[in-house]
């Protein structure tokens, strides 16, 4: 029912956008020179809270694991790109993760403090989301600066944080998203922590592809690249509902959409991340993921006109099932990563989808970034007025505006 939202011709527009792969890139630039100042030299690792109306970064007695790995990436993509100061400020988030970070049975406890905004299980644990992240701030790592050994660390952790998740078969069960470690067993699951274990297989498949000759990646491809399969299966076949086409984030432990996600409702953005993300795979196994080819573009149409991202452009992400309808704010995740992923689906289907990415970048740019400040507002309504304007935080240091335009470049999204 969604297609006839967008013109389905496979003579699609050519060369007609305004911007070109150098606004990505000085992208990239803008946000690493943001937050270079928040590096500590000193203590090891990188501050997170960056001080309203200034561009002054705030030790505040507590880092962040997911900030420091997600920098590492960051700043890893700035060195491929040959960004000044990228190159040493990557290796020192790499050196000093584990002398800021102890590590607990092979993995990373999390710290909790008041900044903290989630909230998370009682006693010490492990949360499988952030680890995910790790791997892929360490494959990201490995692969522009051709570390074999930050390879190994990246699987030996990729691998642990499976075994000290699993709950069975992972095509039919998944995998928890935390280990308690007084139990000694994985606690809950949700539908993040199964995004972006795709992303971190992906990410170590992709490393293993550029920094191994081919024998040896074909022996890597064989053991994460069956991983991946069995991803993508447990997604199409357990997790994905079909019947509101959502990727839930709260579900039970049998994989069925909890019940109070129709009554809070879901993301719109996860499921065009899924898209992304297999469509890397596909690339890196050099074989078709089914979900992508049955699925890949219904799917984008339909989070794309629940969106409502042909009104402006504003990619309106909180979807709420019970009403069928998004609220009125985007945030500057959700509008990067459905920016990025609409590219993904211009390239892959027949749907043409130039306007609705034009326009979507053309508020993002227009209305995320602080020209006075400098840095990127959390969230912003449709009218363009920024509703959160902190710009660093615990779990926001731009990684996805980053990523968005590092894979616009790469997988050349734009041509």
């Amino acid at each position: 029912m969604y297609d006839i939202f967008f013109s389905n011709n496979k003579e699609k527009k050519e060369n007609l956008m305004k911007y070109d792969y150098q606004n990505f890139h000085d992208h990239i630039r803008y946000i690493l020179n943001y937050w270079e100042n928040a590096v500590d030299y000193d203590n090891g690792g990188i501050h997170f809270y960056i001080k309203p109306l200034t561009q002054e970064a705030t030790d505040v007695g507590v880092k962040c694991f997911l900030m420091h790995v997600r920098q590492m990436y960051n700043f890893s993509v700035g060195a491929k790109y040959g960004i000044e100061g990228s190159k040493e400020i990557a290796y020192h988030l790499y050196n000093t993760l584990d002398t800021v970070f102890e590590k607990r049975e092979g993995l990373y406890p999390t710290v909790k403090s008041r900044y903290t905004m989630r909230k998370e299980p009682d006693g010490e644990y492990a949360k499988m989301y952030d680890h995910f992240y790790a791997v892929i701030g360490l494959s990201k790592f490995a692969t522009v600066f051709a570390d074999k050994e930050a390879y190994q660390k990246a699987k030996t952790l990729y691998l642990n944080s499976m075994h000290k998740a699993n709950d069975g078969e992972y095509r039919e069960n998944g995998c928890y998203a935390y280990y308690d470690y007084e139990a000694q067993t994985g606690k809950k699951k949700n539908g993040n922590t199964f995004l972006h274990h795709a992303e971190a297989t992906v990410n170590l498949l992709c490393c293993a592809k550029n920094i191994f000759e081919e024998k040896k990646f074909l022996v890597e491809k064989a053991e994460i690249g069956k991983i991946l399969l069995d991803v993508q299966d447990m997604f199409a076949n357990k997790f994905f509902n079909y019947e509101y086409m959502i990727t839930p984030d709260g579900i039970n432990d049998d994989l069925t959409m909890a019940k109070h996600v129709m009554y809070f409702g879901d993301t719109l953005a996860h499921p065009m991340e899924w898209i992304g993300f297999l469509y890397e795979g596909e690339k890196v196994m050099e074989e078709p993921l089914q979900f992508l080819h049955e699925h890949g573009e219904n799917l984008t149409n339909i989070c794309l006109e629940r969106s409502n991202a042909k009104l402006g452009g504003c990619f309106r992400n909180d979807f709420y099932l019970r009403e069928m309808m998004s609220s009125e704010n985007s945030s500057f995740w959700s509008q990067s990563e459905a920016i990025l992923n609409t590219f993904v689906a211009n390239k892959m289907y027949d749907t043409d989808y130039t306007d609705v990415a034009e326009k979507m970048l053309d508020f993002y740019f227009k209305y995320f970034i602080d020209d006075e400040f400098n840095g990127i507002f959390s969230r912003v309504d449709p009218k363009g007025i920024a509703t959160e304007r902190r710009k660093g935080y615990m779990f926001k240091c731009d990684h996805h505006s980053l990523r968005m335009c590092e894979k616009i470049i790469d997988y050349k999204l734009l041509d």
